[in-house]
């Protein structure tokens, strides 16, 4: 029998017909009987078993003609029976299960009867396709640390590797390496490229359990294998061109990150649509970015695009990001030393990617500085400690009407459309209008929030106010968003207008930017019907005499130029003005540069109605 006449048949039959044909593997030793053969000679069967496996403990597995077929795997339909003590009753017990859960199948189903492997390290499955869309990739899930070898067939939570076709040699474990062989030979051996194989490994010895065919075919729309290989070259350039040192860019080889910094993972999805990510490039992550930080006097340098895209997922240049937040002037040894070693932290401790603008990053001086600072290691921080002192004292004075002055430049969004001339120059200059005087001010007052948020975080690690105290100032700040919850409240009590509601915020798409989902005025009926819960009241806040008396002393201590009163204010102005900005666009300006092609997603307001407009901490 050679390669190209091995047929199929069942578990057991099949792994009888490999075994002489496939050097590389182990296969265990086994005894396979049907049903009718126990029904005739069960204590022929166990004497058998007890003679050919003298000690350990045994696996009885089901083995039925309905298994492992072209149509139909039946995986984990039938039982089978692990840990099997070498006796006659437990084999017999074990035996009578298996065949127990044939039900009314025919007596031809089989029982397969094999040692238990003992010292077992890893044990898993392999597919050689990937089975949503059947992508040319080897699949590996793997169990590294049970000790069993049902682990991942059982369902429990496993590890997956996934492997190109191509791409075998990139693998690093030697045991990998020889798998993928044996499975390369079992293709070759079952004249079969389509493959479902159970396996462990034990020392060098690597175990198959179970070779069936893949039978999900039959439902996949993959693209073409070389389209895989073409996207798969182009984000090896992608990251080739990443990791290649930047003349004016400092720190080590970059981190990509969905969740830090503008996070697409949030505000655009994982796989967003061209449209989405395109647009998502043109108003903020191509230039807007770095051009809205270099205004606040941050480390400059030649401007660059902070999101790859890697074959339809975008990810943020965390090595970009820490560069842009460093303040300018910094000597480039110690901006290369403390940027190195932030990517380090983050490569450590990947839990930090959505905690990046405050575990990671450092971008102001806030209560904790001397805290973060430490935690990085750096010897030299003095300059740093100082620079971020004198551009957090510029930023604590735009409360003074410089916040105000940047949100109302959403006013000229209109700029210049009325002498633009065809349908096609009104888009592209409206776009640049909304990167202009929308993405690019809102960059500038949401790093304000970043830093207004940071001061509040700091004051409850310092022990300044408590953590309700905090709670309480936060929810004092009047925002948009609670404009919103009003109103449908309002709605919802008749003590307003339906018109007069959709004429504030009638443009939005409630949980996402997506232009496929309907708006409030689409769709009135859908978001707003039945009651509304009235909202919770805003509170006043102010400070206490003994938290006032505390923050002045650590104002003082790390010196900042404003007061308790001062402070609030700051944090008052910033978060209520990166969340207005979010509305006050005219409908028209949303319709082109946030909804087409599904800018966003949202979060639940108080109201238990989701909307983007209260997502200002993300950015």
């Amino acid at each position: 029998m050679n390669a190209a006449t091995i047929e199929f048949g069942t578990k057991g039959e099949t792994l009888a017909r490999l075994a002489p044909l496939v050097a590389d593997a182990s296969f265990c030793a086994q005894i396979l009987f049907s049903v009718a053969d126990w029904k005739r000679d069960a204590d022929g069967l166990v004497r058998q078993i007890m003679d050919k496996f003298g000690d350990g403990l045994l696996v009885v597995r089901s083995s039925g003609q309905s298994e492992d077929t072209h149509a139909s795997s039946m995986a984990g339909v039938f039982d089978s029976v692990i840990s099997v003590e070498l006796t006659a009753d437990a084999i017999t017990r074990a035996v009578e299960t298996v065949m127990a859960s044939y039900g009314n199948g025919p007596d031809s189903n089989q029982i397969l009867v094999q040692p238990m492997i003992s010292n077992v390290e890893i044990s898993g499955v392999v597919v050689t396709r990937e089975l949503t869309v059947g992508g040319p990739y080897f699949v590996i899930n793997y169990d590294d640390f049970s000790g069993r070898t049902d682990t991942v067939t059982s369902g429990a939570e496993s590890k997956a590797l996934l492997v190109h076709h191509d791409s075998v040699e990139g693998l690093h474990s030697p045991r990998f390496l020889r798998l993928i062989a044996i499975v390369q030979t079992l293709q070759t051996t079952c004249g079969n490229t389509l493959l479902d194989i159970e396996f462990c490994i034990a020392g060098d010895d690597i175990t198959i359990l179970q070779v069936r065919p893949l039978t999900m075919h039959g439902r996949w729309q993959a693209a073409p294998d070389a389209d895989v290989a073409t996207s798969l070259n182009h984000i090896r350039n992608g990251l080739t061109e990443r990791a290649a040192p930047h003349d004016e860019i400092v720190g080590d080889a970059p981190v990509l990150s969905d969740m830090a910094d503008w996070n697409p993972a949030e505000m655009i999805g994982q796989t967003p649509r061209p449209l989405a990510l395109s647009l998502y490039r043109r108003l903020i992550t191509d230039r807007t970015w770095c051009e809205a930080r270099f205004d606040m006097g941050y480390r400059r340098f030649a401007p660059e695009p902070l999101l790859i895209d890697l074959g339809g997922r975008p990810y943020i240049d965390v090595r970009l990001s820490l560069n842009s937040l460093l303040p300018d002037g910094l000597a480039d040894s110690v901006a290369d030393a403390i940027v190195t070693q932030q990517l380090a932290m983050l490569r450590d401790q990947r839990d930090l990617h959505d905690k990046f603008e405050f575990e990671i990053a450092l971008s102001s001086m806030d209560f904790g500085f001397a805290e973060k600072a430490k935690r990085l290691g750096v010897a030299d921080m003095g300059d740093l400690e100082a620079r971020l002192r004198g551009h957090t004292n510029v930023c604590l004075a735009t409360r003074h009407g410089e916040l105000q002055h940047l949100s109302d430049q959403a006013n000229q969004l209109d700029a210049g459309l009325a002498q633009a001339g065809s349908d096609l120059k009104r888009a592209d200059l409206l776009l640049e209008n909304c990167r202009k005087f929308g993405t690019h001010p809102f960059s500038i007052v949401a790093r304000h929030a970043f830093i207004a948020m940071a001061f509040v975080k700091s004051l409850v690690a310092r022990g300044a106010v408590d953590p309700s105290t905090a709670g309480r100032l936060m929810t004092s700040v009047h925002t948009v968003a609670a404009d919103v919850v009003d109103g449908m409240h309002g709605v919802s009590k008749g003590t307003t207008t339906m018109d007069a509601f959709l004429g504030f915020c009638g443009h939005l798409r409630p949980g996402t930017y997506d232009i496929l989902s309907a708006r409030y005025d689409a769709a009135p009926d859908l978001y707003l019907k039945g009651s509304m819960a009235e909202p919770a009241p805003v509170e006043p806040f102010a400070w206490t005499d003994d938290e006032a008396s505390a923050l002045q002393t650590l104002l003082d201590e790390h010196g900042l130029e404003t007061d308790p009163a001062g402070l609030m204010d700051y944090i008052g102005q910033s978060v209520a003005g990166t969340r207005a900005d979010q509305v006050r666009l005219h409908p028209q300006h949303l319709r082109c540069a946030r909804s087409a092609g599904g800018l966003g997603r949202g979060r639940r307001t108080q109201s238990g109605t989701t909307s983007r407009i209260s997502t200002s901490e993300r950015f």
